[in-house]
């Protein structure tokens, strides 16, 4: 029901799966913390200061310096530019966090440029010079102490990051025609060690590894907003590229996480007995799961209609096993949807069930319906208690069903049984009359009449084809009412 990832350890090895009971209570528990958790982030990404005053009173994050830091660098989903501004920010609290953030970070041995990606991993710099600069001091002084002898003075390094970071803009900004040189790029950074030039090798190598690998400042390409803006021809072409670069970007991103699941050895998770555990699961699963299932009864459909048209349709196989398994579906959802109270599940579900019968849509129903009027009925005497107000949709099928069975069996219909002795067909003569008569009597009624009395108003000139419709479905409907496996 609930699951969560453990490191590798003890000689596991891959796909071990560890499980284990969880009360109710232990069950609802996690689950609100997540959902709280989710709210939280999301009030952040919105309003930083309201977000976190939201996750401090729901116990999410230790309200300190250092625990605000710790949230910042391992929650994910949280927006970096806000997360960039909370930290500039001139308040003395805003700064504490900054600097326990920056604390936190390891940056030893790494090369200087590397340095500033995992300085920028997890947010975004602000637009306001101020707040850059304190936070490019913070990355200075620590890179320095844990590179010791690497610059003469955090001043260096401090003046280098800025640098770099212009020529990381100069160098990847569509904006730019004309792009800095290596040369220009190394007379720019003389005397700052000290009143010393750094060795051009160094500088040389920073260069092209800035010019060949850019660095992000966020997740989105720092120029999409720049190149749609683009008209023309040109505008076109940066936004394929952007479009290119998106796609590359996210196959980067799933192979990723991909490759850390598969280093996790153990996956562990919780087994949980209690019924309501599958209400979040299926709350999360049920829209992509009736997309399937649509999609494919579609796809079937299409297919055996269009085999229809071309006099290849074969009765024998209207109906396969992947029809089958898909209204089986549809059937199981259905069930959890009712039982747990979901009504808007239930809706759509049954909406999809409803369709697929075809009952009421006047068109030529197959054996591929039936096998969906099978469901629909199995479905209301199993789940009738839990139906509620979807029992209007169900009651209209079974009405038609009922219909239909009687034409077949050549039993007086409901039209002719209200207005014996010739009155319906006085009416279907008077248009005032057929058009009040309309309002008042179910659909199924006023077509049928229509069907009888092709001379009354609003005929459509197709009433022989559409009675041989009606007959034919007629025929069809009964003789599967009439087959005691009707519902097996």
């Amino acid at each position: 029901a609930s699951s969560s990832e453990a490191g590798g350890g003890g000689g596991a090895s891959g796909g071990v799966v560890a499980t284990a009971p969880v009360p109710p209570t232990k069950f609802a528990a996690a689950l609100q913390f997540k959902q709280e958790l989710q709210t939280g982030v999301a009030l952040f990404n919105l309003k930083p200061k309201k977000g976190l005053e939201y996750l401090r009173k729901t116990s999410h994050v230790e309200w300190s310096p250092q625990g605000v830091a710790r949230f910042f660098a391992t929650t994910p989903g949280l927006d970096k530019t806000q997360v960039g501004d909370y930290m500039g920010d001139m308040g003395d609290f805003n700064k504490e966090v900054l600097y326990c953030y920056v604390d936190n970070l390891d940056f030893s041995g790494m090369h200087f440029d590397d340095g500033i990606r995992h300085f920028l991993a997890k947010f975004r710099l602000p637009g306001e010079a101020q707040k850059i600069d304190r936070m490019m001091e913070k990355f200075a002084a620590r890179y320095c102490q844990l590179n010791p002898g690497v610059f003469d003075s955090a001043d260096t390094a401090y003046v280098l990051a800025y640098s770099l970071i212009m020529l990381n803009t100069d160098a990847h900004s569509a904006q730019i025609k004309h792009k800095m040189t290596v040369d220009e790029f190394v007379r720019n950074n003389r005397g700052i060690n000290g009143s010393e030039d750094l060795p051009r090798e160094f500088l040389v190598t920073l260069y092209d590894r800035i010019v060949n690998n850019e660095i992000k400042m966020k997740d989105d390409d720092a120029s999409a907003v720049a190149g749609a803006a683009l008209g023309g021809a040109a505008g076109r072409r940066r936004k394929e590229q952007l479009y290119a670069s998106e796609v590359a970007r996210s196959v980067q991103k799933s192979q990723e996480l991909f490759k850390a699941r598969a280093n996790k050895r153990v996956a562990f998770y919780s087994s949980e007995q209690h019924a309501g555990a599958v209400v979040p699961m299926f709350q999360q699963l049920w829209m992509p799961l009736l997309a399937a299932l649509g999609v494919w009864l579609e796809t079937e459909d299409r297919a055996r209609r269009e085999a229809e048209a071309e006099g290849t349709f074969v009765a024998a196989a209207d109906v396969d096993e992947g029809v089958r398994s898909a209204l089986e579906g549809l059937a199981h959802a259905l069930h959890l949807s009712s039982v747990h109270g979901l009504h808007t599940e239930q809706a759509a579900f049954l909406a999809a069930l409803v369709k697929w019968t075809a009952l009421g849509t006047g068109e030529r129903l197959r054996p591929r319906h039936v096998q969906g009027m099978r469901v629909l009925v199995a479905f209301a005497l199993t789940d009738g208690n839990s139906l509620g107000a979807a029992w209007a949709p169900v009651l209209k099928c079974v009405s038609e069903l009922h219909r239909l069975s009687m034409q077949a069996q050549k039993v007086r219909s409901d039209a002719e049984a209200l207005y014996a002795g010739g009155d319906l067909e006085a009416r279907a003569g008077d248009s005032a009359a057929m058009v009040q008569w309309g309002r008042l009597a179910a659909p199924h009624i006023v077509q049928q009449t229509r069907l009888a009395h092709p001379g009354h108003p609003g005929g459509s000139g197709r009433e022989d084809q559409d009675a041989e419709v009606e007959m034919a479905n007629a025929a069809l409907v009964h003789a599967a009412l009439s087959d005691p496996d009707f519902l097996t």
